[in-house]
């Protein structure tokens, strides 16, 4: 079973899917969030809300499915999920919608929620209001929601509202890519952070919770047509011959489905080609598609769906992520392996206890101190990977060490797909910081990197590792590398590399006393002209440790 007192990385956008549904977790810890610090990028004196002197007559569409994108803005380790609610439309306005006691008795999470209501209050008689009448800027009203924040209820409202109130800059939901849309019967929400939740004491300091933290808001009316599209693959990596094996999951109103791959979402003409293909794929079958052309090692590729209607109309599209094989040369295997302590796969799944064991190691000959562990899950018997469609190439992880007071480990697939989650990969935030372009030196300074200290390679808890898997069209993370103490406090975790047998035994390598001095640096690296600091000197069948000033 998974351990559930996770974080997750609300800023950490790997791909253009959310994440995970919540159903999953239904015992995930409740621990608030922090408020942010701000609401808005423009000061803008607060306008009350218009009297509604309109007369509403409701009436019930039925149960609904929602997508609740709400509380993993709240409520750290939470993640998006869908319950079906009901949802009521105003018969003199059919433009004006309502969703009906989403934090009531219907809500997975309503008993964990207890402590978050007013005491005697379940929760009910609350609506989500939502205005439609610009289907192409839908609009989420103050909407008051059943939960506390510091002895005041919390209510959620969309930063549509918020600029057709004149509260934040005009075009700044278009700038932001923060407008909802009503289409086919389905309202989303797609852009990260486009709803507001807070209470009227925090709200009136600029005070609140970023919502929609996943972009995933999504309501779906019993009457919608179905052009829903997910890009689901097997795996995280392409096979030996850089083909990804791939299913496009889509509802039931999809006619079909034109897909590709493309290096960047940012290019137009790749994109566009992919469209004017006459290639079409049928919704709910497997097929494979092929990176043309070169790739890299561990290199980022994009498959790219469009999902159209019967008329030939495009409706939907979905990108999923993938990663080429490393084939790449110039890489020396050490002479002894490495003792690596799992503490990733083994932290996120407490049934699971790979201990220590012994893991082939890799060097980067133009880059000393650059290493690899060279599949290092393949000792786990339980691994569901198929050879069949995945190829017989090696997974690593990726270790720069090339300065030991920032040791980052980078991501990359790693070769573990487990049955109840799929394929796994990871990642860590000194990589993330480091491909945003902050200095080693200030990652270091921040303890958001690991350390390498005689030859031994260790990640305390502020350095986050995450492990993260795709399932259901959506990406989730956890972090790894922690322990909680007997009171809870979060303390460093047990992930650990140790490289010192596998660095230091070219001390044990003896030679003819006639064969002239070699020298090699700590790594193991043989240095021709030796600059001052310590080395290892090799001369016949002498080996030691010197230091040349």
């Amino acid at each position: 079973m998974k351990k559930f007192h996770l974080l997750f990385l609300t800023a950490f956008a790997m791909t253009a899917s959310a994440a995970v549904p919540l159903s999953r977790h239904a015992d995930a810890s409740l621990e608030p969030a922090t408020p942010a610090a701000t609401r808005t990028t423009a000061a803008h004196p607060r306008k009350a809300a218009p009297a509604d002197a309109a007369v509403h007559v409701w009436k019930s569409l039925g149960v609904c499915q929602w997508t609740d994108d709400l509380l993993p803005a709240m409520f750290k380790g939470l993640q998006p999920y869908k319950v079906e609610l009901e949802v009521e439309q105003d018969e003199n306005d059919p433009a004006l919608y309502r969703i009906v006691d989403p934090y009531s008795l219907r809500n997975p999470y309503y008993y964990d929620l207890e402590s978050h209501r007013a005491e005697g209050d379940d929760a009910s008689g609350r609506y989500i209001m939502i205005d439609a009448t610009d289907p192409g800027n839908i609009i989420i009203e103050p909407s008051a929601i059943g939960l506390m924040y510091e002895g005041e209820e919390l209510f959620v409202a969309s930063y549509s509202y918020y600029e057709k109130m004149g509260e934040v800059d005009p075009g700044f939901c278009d700038t932001y890519g923060l407008k909802g849309t009503l289409a086919n019967g389905i309202f989303t929400f797609p852009g990260e952070r486009a709803l507001w939740i807070s209470t009227a004491s925090l709200d009136a300091k600029g005070s609140g919770f970023f919502g929609n933290p996943n972009g995933a808001f999504r309501l779906t009316l019993p009457d919608a047509k179905d052009y829903s599209l997910e890009m689901l693959t097997a795996d995280w990596c392409a096979d030996d011959e850089g083909r990804i094996v791939f299913s496009p999951w889509g509802g039931d109103d999809i006619a079909y489905v034109k897909a590709g791959i493309v290096r960047s979402l940012g290019d137009e003409a790749a994109l566009r080609a992919i469209r004017e293909s006459d290639k079409k794929f049928t919704s709910r079958q497997g097929d494979y598609l092929a990176i043309e052309g070169d790739w890299g090692p561990n290199e980022k590729f994009y498959i790219v769906g469009y999902a159209y209607d019967s008329a030939g109309t495009l409706q939907e599209s979905d990108v999923h992520m993938f990663y080429t094989p490393d084939f790449s040369d110039g890489w020396t295997t050490l002479p002894a392996k490495a003792r690596f302590t799992d503490y990733i796969i083994s932290n996120i799944y407490t049934d699971i206890d790979l201990g220590t064991y012994d893991v082939e190691v890799q060097q980067c000959d133009a880059r000393p101190g650059y290493y690899r562990l060279v599949d290092p899950y393949a000792r786990a018997t339980y691994n569901t990977l198929m050879p069949g469609t995945h190829g017989a190439h090696s997974h690593y992880i990726y270790l720069d060490a090339t300065d030991p007071a920032c040791v980052v480990l980078e991501e990359s697939p790693i070769g573990m797909v487990l049955s109840q989650d799929g394929a796994m990969r990871i990642t860590s935030d000194a990589y993330i910081l480091v491909s945003q372009g902050l200095p080693k030196d200030a990652i270091a300074y921040s303890k958001a990197a690991g350390t390498m200290v005689n030859g031994v390679i260790t990640f305390p808890a502020t350095c986050k590792i995450y492990a993260g898997y795709n399932t259901e069209g959506m990406d989730s993370w956890y972090y790894c590398n922690y322990k909680t103490d007997a009171a809870g406090n979060v303390v460093d975790g047990d992930l650990r590399i140790d490289l010192s047998a596998a660095t230091q035994s070219v001390a044990d390598i003896s030679a003819d006393i006639d064969t002239p001095a070699e020298y090699f640096n700590l790594q193991g690296v043989r240095i021709t002209n030796p600059t001052s600091g310590l080395y290892i000197r090799r001369s016949g069948d002498k080996t030691e440790k010197i230091f040349v000033k």
